[in-house]
């Protein structure tokens, strides 16, 4: 068993594409990271802008009431919202899908 290891490690070391296959990869994960930190980073902006821009239509009195509300539903409202948006994503792809067919 150990042989089989030591040769197979050997055999690693002489592949000269090895290298830079696992640079690449290496390359392709950190590249994969950083559009999901941006994507996530870009999201919690947006999320701000939005409840900013939701606070200055309403009255003083309705904000306040508006972030108590948010506080006291927050998992209820994530709830919500993730269901919504995973329907919404599902009814986009049947019609995406429908419409490859149509001619």
């Amino acid at each position: 068993m150990i042989y089989i290891v030591i040769h197979k490690q050997r055999r690693a070391k002489n592949t000269p594409e090895l290298q830079t296959k696992l640079q690449n990869m290496k390359i392709a994960t950190d590249a994969t990271h950083h559009l999901q930190n941006a994507t996530l980073c870009h999201t919690q902006l947006t999320s701000q802008r939005n409840t900013r821009l939701l606070l200055d239509i309403l009255t003083p009195a309705q904000a306040a009431a508006f972030v108590d509300w948010h506080k006291k539903n927050e998992v209820r409202w994530k709830t919500v919202m993730k269901r919504r948006i995973k329907s919404d994503v599902a009814s986009e792809k049947r019609s995406k899908g429908g419409a490859k067919w149509d001619m």
